[in-house]
């Protein structure tokens, strides 16, 4: 049998769910008088000590006073954001960078990687298609960082080599380079 335990706030028996357990609810919790604090929350009807008073202009000028020549607790303290070498800019890039995969690198980054060095294309180099949305198309499927391993296709050309590749008939997908 559990062992009963009394409420510190209005005296009812209980059986504590924790051992700790001290009211027999939340109600009794929150409003008893010891519990002025509640969380981060000041309970209702209790305010701070210092509320509603002012202090009169003769303190004012004694505080003020006494902290007078007292240097600010940082002053002279390096600030966190002042380093101590300039940034310059492209010094952090590509292999330089320390988030720099090269060969791991994904997908979508080495694309962005090809768009970067070689540019948007702006024509298909199997049908001749100046309009139009155009792709990077990797020659070999194994999207290294190799530009010259890199094509200029529209669309529909793109998906029909790519489906070509998937037959393993590339051989007969004429593609010119350049």
């Amino acid at each position: 049998m559990k062992q009963t335990k009394k409420c510190e706030h209005c005296d009812k028996n209980f059986i504590p769910n924790v051992s700790k357990q001290k009211f027999c609810n939340k109600d009794c919790y929150e409003n008893h008088p010891k519990m002025w604090l509640i969380g981060n929350k000041f309970r209702k009807n209790i305010s701070p000590w210092n509320k509603g008073k002012e202090w009169s202009e003769e303190i004012k000028k004694k505080v003020s006073e006494s902290r007078k020549g007292i240097p600010a607790w940082n002053k002279g303290l390096k600030r966190y954001w002042d380093s101590p070498t300039e940034f310059v800019k492209g010094d952090n890039s590509s292999e330089n960078h320390w988030f720099w995969k090269g060969e791991n690198a994904s997908y979508r980054s080495v694309h962005h990687w090809v768009d970067r060095h070689l540019g948007k294309p702006q024509k298909c180099n199997q049908c001749g298609k100046t309009s139009g949305i155009f792709h990077w198309a990797n020659k070999n499927h194994k999207y290294k960082r190799n530009l010259e391993d890199y094509i200029r296709l529209c669309v529909s050309c793109h998906k029909r080599r790519d489906i070509a590749l998937k037959k393993n008939e590339l051989n007969s997908v004429e593609v010119p380079q350049g």
